[in-house]
């Protein structure tokens, strides 16, 4: 296991050398403003490969300034993007991205129904892949702002620590960096982490995420006993899932691009929803070889990256 100082450091210099891209102006805020947690610390504590960090907002203000840096600026698809920010209970904000009147996105065709959730992909242009200093969007949600060089600036919950962990399916990732306080190892996640066990964190909001994420834990040697799995089916038992504004906000934390295309297709439906149709646009989006529709395409200045290309992905879940 690493040690604390090793990833305390880690964490400071990825975080130092994204900031210093940043305009002098807005360096120190985003100091005081930002917390390093998920993941990728659980990755440095088992001696693993870190894909990327998150990075989260304590304030709706500073997540605003950051993605309207990247968003408004450039490319020109993107300028008309709004970012709008809801309050939530206790400290908690949810800041919504929406890039839905993008002329790139491919979700407006419909004006009356647009999917904001449609991904913006930035194709990866070589001479920036692994470039030291350099920092240029490669996807954008409603969610997230994917960078490349591994920074990932997550918008869709911004508060303290403690409020974003909230919101977070397993207690192992629930260890966190900051700048004031640097890295804090919480007892619980530790136990979790030593003993390769996964926990449910306490009133699980997104237990359907939770399903599907338990899966790629256990691939990667994860264990989960049987009372934490009951946790998850009772927790989903008390969803409705036939609501799409229900399933939508309980897929929208799973790492897999084909429930947008899922979900799509049921706002789209002119189908009464029941469980034949879930079914039907499961069977239709999951079996079918089919390139993933939703992912959008745009052309980026040359700050940004040259020509782009549509992302495709399969199921992989």
């Amino acid at each position: 296991m690493a040690s604390k100082r090793y990833i305390n450091d880690c964490i400071f210099s990825s975080m130092e050398n994204w900031i210093l891209s940043l305009p002098d102006e807005m360096r120190e805020m985003v100091r005081k403003n930002i917390i390093v947690t998920g993941g990728a610390i659980v990755s440095m504590l088992r001696n693993e490969q870190v894909n990327d960090f998150d990075v989260y907002f304590k304030t709706p203000e500073a997540a605003t300034e950051v993605i309207n840096f990247y968003v408004k600026g450039n490319p020109k698809e993107l300028r008309d993007t709004i970012i709008t920010t809801t309050s939530l209970e206790d400290g908690k904000f949810r800041v919504f991205v929406n890039a839905s009147k993008s002329d790139k996105n491919s979700a407006r065709g419909d004006k009356s129904s647009v999917n904001p959730a449609s991904l913006i992909s930035f194709k990866r242009n070589g001479k920036y892949e692994g470039k030291s200093g350099v920092y240029v969007p490669l996807f954008l949600t409603e969610n997230a702002l994917t960078l490349t060089n591994g920074i990932q600036l997550i918008t869709r919950w911004v508060g303290e620590a403690s409020r974003i962990h909230e919101t977070f399916d397993y207690i192992h990732a629930t260890n966190y960096w900051t700048y004031d306080g640097g890295l804090q190892l919480l007892p619980e996640a530790m136990e979790s982490i030593l003993t390769n066990e996964l926990k449910v964190n306490i009133g699980l909001q997104y237990p359907v995420a939770a399903l599907f994420r338990m899966r790629k834990f256990i691939e990667r040697g994860w264990k989960i006993n049987a009372g934490e799995m009951f946790k998850i089916a009772f927790d989903i038992s008390h969803l409705d899932l036939k609501d799409v504004t229900v399933l939508r906000d309980q897929l929208v934390g799973v790492d897999l691009l084909l429930f947008t295309e899922f979900i799509q297709k049921l706002e789209n439906s002119k189908e009464n929803i029941d469980s034949t149709t879930i079914l039907h646009y499961i069977s239709e989006v999951f079996d079918a070889t089919t390139e993933f529709s939703t992912v959008a395409t745009t052309e980026a200045t040359t700050e940004f990256s040259t020509p782009l290309v549509l992302v495709s992905r399969k199921a992989t879940y």
